[in-house]
């Protein structure tokens, strides 16, 4: 009976731990690019404004989508959505690290992969730079976190994928690292070089590497030149 419970007394301080952080949001407020990314999405219309950070700003096609869509265009009534973001956010990294855990270990307790996943997610709250920046900052954390937590889901896919040699689980990620590759230029990086050494491994060994693998790499690419090539 004490071992099983040993995992939830270590989960519960964990837990309390996120808590608090998703709690503070409350007291997250809008600041520098919140305001200016709502001005243009007033002033020229969502879509327009989109197509114009595009074409002179920057080439981040789906953070560019999120930051014009924010809560701050419905200004200060949006509010509260604001503040909701950072639990959203810790709550999806915190999923992502368990379904990538769980990817890796098939044969681990559900209880235990969720254990080391509070610890991943409370370890990598506090081992951030600027915590602020990366959680409570809607523009900052769409633009780094998001892509961060979701890189985890599509890391998952492909471990099931290529563990089971199976396509479904490579097709299904490919649309999901096309949206982190449009989300900022590290996420980018990372996606085209998980790729590439993806397709390199079985080429080392004299492979062909698997249609499924070849049309990520493909669409990664894609993504790439979109935001490498923005005027």
């Amino acid at each position: 009976m004490e071992r099983r419970l040993l995992p939830w007394a270590v989960m519960l301080p964990l837990v309390l731990l996120l808590g608090l952080h998703a709690w503070l949001g409350r007291w997250s407020h809008p600041m520098a690019d919140d305001f200016s990314y709502a001005l243009k999405d007033v002033s020229l219309g969502a879509w327009n404004a989109t197509l114009w950070e595009y074409q002179h700003w920057n080439g981040r096609y789906a953070s560019n989508f999120l930051v014009l869509f924010g809560p701050m265009r419905m200004g200060f009534s949006g509010l509260w959505l604001y503040r909701m973001i950072p639990a959203l956010l810790l709550l999806l990294t915190l999923a992502g690290a368990y379904a990538f855990l769980r990817a890796m270990a098939t044969g681990m307790r559900r209880t235990d992969a969720l254990l080391l996943a509070l610890t991943w997610t409370a370890l990598f709250t506090h081992l951030m730079p600027d915590m602020p920046e990366g959680f409570y900052w809607y523009t900052g954390s769409v633009s780094y976190q998001l892509p961060n937590a979701l890189s985890l889901f599509a890391a998952a896919l492909l471990v099931r994928g290529l563990r089971d040699g199976k396509p479904r689980g490579t097709v299904m990620a490919a649309p999901l690292l096309f949206f982190i590759v449009g989300c900022c230029e590290v996420s980018m990086a990372f996606a085209v070089l998980g790729a590439l050494l993806l397709c390199a491994f079985p080429l080392a060994k004299g492979r062909r590497p698997a249609t499924s693998l070849l049309l990520l790499t493909l669409v990664v690419l894609i993504g790439a030149v979109l935001v490498a090539m923005a005027p």
